[in-house]
């Protein structure tokens, strides 16, 4: 007997009403978990009754799966049920892997749990597409714009919305000398003719030419905020490419537009770019259109892209390194596969032989956060390596971080397992090996080469798991993926004002539940009279003039002959201390010798004590203010 309302039989109907249960009751879990994560931030006594949290995310999850089922299936009987039991087999086992995980005391537990929740409510979205009749939702399409003034709109939008939570962030001293401040530096040096010129005290220690774009727009208005809408417009740009890219392998182009809304919703889109600046930005224009030349087969973009990529750092050849072994193994193109290889070699042994002894004259100070890994035979290397994994990939944090990169594109890459082994794991790996943590948490700017190998490889797995699949598969597909992108923004998203990164070691959830980090809040975007007198002083005290700043106040400063960190001993001009915003970036001890040092000497004269802000000037130095 098949219930004929809803257009499945019964058994299917039972087993789905089963795992709807199921996931509600996870559902109710989470929510009572965030009940007492927010009852902690908020210090208020936790919730009493937790049953009634159980209870209630079944129930609802159960009536939010009727309806839809009702509502979207009438009419009908289709075969699709199996096929969105695929994201619920990736849910369950996700369930069973981490069960251990949300009972320890020892682990970050609100993070393994919302990322039960969130995969719990993507499939359940999958399901229910799934259960759809196509008529039911196909006659909307006619009616939209068309597929590429979206993504003009999606672009446009990311600019404004990210542009103006970076411009707040700066004038409301959330910013610092690392890593804006030395971008900073290093662009007002330029227009002045010393190229790549760093601070003493705060190294530029990156291989990165194509920073030299920047300087057309610091003749035109020399200031931060040029480096921050500049990073906002090449994170929207790259979405151009990346749509190309789609539509060429999946012939649609409302597919191609969902993964441009994929990448623009990417948490870690966010994280880097309300880190300050850096160069990272730059690489996944160049990257997404390598990858859409490479699919077409048009060699010389090709390779112009790939040059571009490489100049963005110096960690980059390992994922063109990745894309040369795509080429081979993936599209069988061994000759570019080589071609490309080669490249990424030869710009390794550019940026370690020729950029930093000879160009920078320095050091790459980084090298020591990579454990040993070469042995004096074979066996002895791959021992080093199978050690140092095992060190990294065990830790939860790793575990939560590789779950935090894979869950907002739903989990597509690992369905493609030549491209994810060739493409997308090799950047992972290069972080991961890191002995340095906010490198394995992808704290800043390190999840750049991550991010694009991650898209790019989605798009090839989308179009192997739908290669002469049903469009009823197609569809749960499709919905998987952007359910797991829209809550994955909204529960991962980077919250816009915060002095820390939210990452796999500090998550707390009652900081989330926003899309694209906006704060709907209009006084979090305006300046306080604590803001506007350190601006003011940015333009009082001389270029030629050096300073000793803490690091959000050394954002501000940059643009002149020296800048420093708070140091001990010290001999600026001039040392800019505001204990009121001091967000931990300095070494507490050093800040505190240094206050102390300035305060009791006879050398410095403190000129401008107010509001919390203490200025010292060297001899008569404050005069020139």
């Amino acid at each position: 007997m098949s219930d004929t309302s809803v257009g499945v039989s019964r058994p299917r109907l039972v087993s789905a009403l089963l795992i709807v249960i199921a996931s509600g009751a996870l559902g109710g879990l989470f929510w009572l978990d965030l009940m007492h994560v927010a009852a902690a931030s908020l210090k208020r006594p936790p919730p009493t009754r937790p049953v009634v949290y159980l209870v209630a995310g079944a129930v609802l999850s159960f009536l939010a799966w009727r309806v839809a089922s009702v509502w979207l299936a009438r009419g009908g009987k289709n075969d699709a049920s199996r096929l969105a039991a695929k994201p619920f087999l990736l849910t369950f086992a996700l369930a069973l892997g981490f069960v251990h995980h949300l009972f320890s005391g020892l682990v970050n537990t609100q993070i393994f749990l919302t990322f039960l929740f969130v995969a719990v409510l993507a499939g359940m979205a999958a399901w229910m597409a799934a259960l759809a009749e196509p008529r039911a939702v196909g006659g909307l399409g006619a009616r939209w714009p068309s597929p590429r003034r979206w993504l003009a709109g999606f672009c446009v939008a990311h600019v404004l919305i990210f542009a103006l939570i970076s411009f707040a962030r700066y004038d409301r001293l959330l910013c610092g000398l690392y890593d804006l401040g030395i971008f900073d530096y290093l662009n007002w040096h330029a227009i002045h003719g010393q190229f790549f010129r760093h601070p003493k005290e705060a190294v530029y220690d990156h291989c990165s030419p194509i920073l030299l774009v920047c300087l057309p727009f610091y003749f035109v208005w020399s200031h931060p905020k040029v480096l921050l809408l500049l990073q906002s417009v090449l994170f929207a740009a790259a979405a151009i490419p990346l749509f190309a890219l789609a539509r060429d392998r999946l012939k649609s182009e409302r597919i191609a537009l969902l993964f441009a809304a994929v990448y623009l919703l990417y948490p870690f889109v966010a994280r880097i770019n309300l880190y300050d600046f850096h160069s990272a930005p730059f690489l996944p224009l160049p990257f997404f259109g390598a990858c859409y030349f490479l699919s077409r087969g048009k060699l010389v973009p090709y390779f112009i892209c790939v040059l571009l990529s490489l100049s963005v750092q110096e960690n980059v050849p390992v994922a063109i390194f990745g894309l040369g072994l795509f080429a081979a193994f993936r599209l069988g193109r061994p000759k570019t596969a080589v071609a490309t290889m080669l490249l990424a070699v030869g710009w390794l042994a550019f940026a370690f032989k020729v950029w930093f002894p000879v160009i920078l004259k320095a050091h790459f100070i980084h090298a020591g956060r990579y454990p040993p890994l070469l042995g004096d035979s074979f066996p002895a290397t791959l021992q080093n390596v199978a050690k140092a994994a095992l060190n990294s990939f065990t830790r939860y944090y790793v575990i939560a971080t590789i779950i935090l990169i894979l869950l907002p594109v739903g989990f597509l890459p690992l369905f493609d397992p030549k491209t994810f082994l060739a493409l997308t794991s090799l950047p992972i790996v290069e972080q991961m090996l890191s002995a340095y943590t906010a490198q394995r948490i992808l704290r800043g700017h390190y999840a750049m080469s991550i991010i694009v190998v991650t898209l790019a490889s989605s798009v090839f797995a989308f179009e192997r798991v739908t290669h002469e699949a049903s469009a009823q598969r197609a569809k749960c597909l499709v919905t998987w993926l952007l359910a797991c992108a829209l809550l994955s923004n909204l529960f991962f998203g980077e919250p816009p004002f915060e002095t820390y990164h939210q990452d796999a070691i500090r998550y707390d959830p009652a900081k989330h539940f926003r899309l694209f980090s906006v704060s709907l809040s209009p006084r979090d975007y305006l300046m306080t009279r604590h803001h506007r007198l350190l601006h003011e002083f940015r333009g009082l005290i001389p270029p030629e003039a050096s300073v000793m700043a803490q690091n959000n106040l050394g954002a501000v400063f940059a643009q002149r002959e020296e800048i420093q960190f708070i140091t001990h001993p010290f001999s600026s001009d001039f040392c800019l201390f505001d204990p009121t915003t001091n967000y931990g970036a300095d070494d507490p001890k050093v800040y505190q010798q240094a206050l102390d040092g300035l305060a009791s000497g006879a050398q410095y004269t403190c000129f401008f004590k107010q509001d919390g802000f203490r200025f010292f000037a060297k001899g008569d130095a404050w005069r020139e203010v």
